[in-house]
């Protein structure tokens, strides 16, 4: 007996994928990484003691950790760095994070099949940017500039 099923099944890759962003304001691009790491959530919990006595694991909550993004450093000036600098600039001007919320994104990362149609897709809900740096500078390898950006989000859905 063999299984039918399984036939047709290409099983995903991971280095063919797509990052789009989507602004609160409806402002749409999309930008090209070399990495993407940080989709996923975990319940934390804790231990209730229920009527009877009995010790159990329960959640409290659910939470995310930082969308990091990496790519080789950018010098186009392309949606993504202006997207970053605007809230970089909204944070300096307001001196909290809430004014960087106003600016944040819906980013959807996309897993492509072998034609470049989505094949899984997840959505982060509400990020923006905390976190920026730019890889080791170093004469003597002749790697790329790397530049990575770390994003909270306050949910994810897969949604394909």
């Amino acid at each position: 007996m063999t299984d039918e099923t399984a036939q047709g099944w290409n099983p995903p890759v991971e280095f063919y994928f797509l990052v789009e962003f989507q602004s609160m304001g409806g402002q749409r691009f999309q930008a090209s990484f070399s990495e993407v790491g940080g989709i996923g959530w975990h319940f934390p919990t804790e231990t209730k003691t229920t009527d009877s006595n009995e010790r159990l694991q329960m959640p409290v909550g659910v939470s995310y950790p930082n969308l990091t993004l990496k790519r080789p450093l950018d010098t186009s000036g392309d949606g993504f760095h202006n997207w970053i600098q605007n809230c970089l600039k909204m944070i300096f001007l307001s001196g909290n994070t809430a004014a960087a919320k106003k600016r944040a994104c819906d980013v959807v990362i996309n897993l492509l099949d072998k034609e470049g149609q989505p094949l899984v897709a997840w959505s982060c809900n509400h990020a923006y940017p905390v976190k920026y740096g730019v890889g080791g500078l170093n004469a003597e390898h002749s790697g790329l500039a790397m530049e990575t950006v770390e994003l909270v989000y306050n949910r994810l859905e897969r949604i394909r």
